[in-house]
């Protein structure tokens, strides 16, 4: 039947294994086919060959973990060459295995373990694999898994507050505090940076907001810990005060006296 040397007899027959490889297999190889066996005379044997398209893989996951938990996902399909059999690739990193065990009706079963460490990035992030056939056929699994990576053993992260940075002195300041969390924050506590509690809430109100007003911050807390932005450090815009006059820190530039004081440069009328 097959004259392009497209067959090989791949089986042991001193194991009573007559095995016949058909490479590539085509469409027009479907069955039926006579085996026979000539040792003093002959049997024979009807087989029947059904062709079909190639399976699409399965993927099997758990899909609730925890972060930093291992993660173990397999991808399976069924094939009829032991020999060659089929390529996996995931669209995730991570440690691969490969496991083959032999069904009925001439057909195997092919299986890549993917095994990695869940992250936060993971979450709801689709997993899929894709599986080559040595004729070069190409199946990617069609339903795709999605990962629910749960966060309950992390206190909360990335705790910053949002503000305008620059304002005038006497103005009001609203700052608000966010966080990533789960479960989320219940509490926000702001204190200054002496460590003292200035108020507790998500947004707080800075009335009045003077020159001296220092560095604070905000921490966020949930059931399982607490962290704390980084120290905020408004900049305030102000008019010089009235100056106190001192007779040594006098000098005179035409009609006004020039003085210091404090860093600051103010200057009077002379009256004469």
């Amino acid at each position: 039947v097959f004259s392009n040397g497209r067959t090989e007899l791949v089986g042991n027959i001193t194991q009573k294994n007559c095995s016949l490889k058909i490479d590539p297999l085509r469409q027009s190889d479907q069955g039926p086919f006579y085996f026979r066996i000539e040792l003093g005379g002959y049997n024979h044997l009807l087989c029947d060959l059904l062709v079909t398209g190639a399976p699409q893989p399965t993927v099997s996951v758990k899909e609730e973990v925890v972060k930093g938990q291992n993660v173990s996902a397999s991808c399976s399909v069924s094939h009829s060459c032991p020999s060659s059999p089929p390529e996996f690739t995931w669209t995730h990193s991570g440690e691969k295995r490969f496991q083959t065990q032999q069904l009925t009706d001439g057909q195997w079963k092919a299986t890549s373990v993917l095994t990695f460490k869940a992250t936060k990035a993971d979450h709801n992030k689709p997993l899929s694999c894709t599986v080559r056939y040595k004729g070069g056929l190409v199946q990617t699994s069609q339903h795709h898994e999605e990962l629910i990576v749960c966060f309950c053993a992390d206190a909360p992260v990335n705790v910053k507050v949002d503000y305008k940075s620059h304002v005038k002195e006497g103005e009001t300041v609203q700052l608000t505090c966010s966080s990533e969390a789960n479960p989320p924050a219940k509490s926000y506590l702001w204190k200054n940076e002496a460590g003292a509690r200035l108020h507790q809430g998500q947004s707080y109100k800075l009335i009045n907001v003077s020159r001296h007003t220092g560095a604070l911050y905000c921490t966020a807390i949930n059931t399982v810990g607490k962290r704390r932005s980084s120290p905020v450090q408004l900049n305030v815009s102000f008019k010089p005060d009235p100056c106190n006059i001192h007779k040594n820190s006098l000098y005179y530039n035409n009609d006004f006296t020039w003085f210091l004081f404090e860093q600051e440069r103010c200057r009077i009328s002379i009256f004469s």
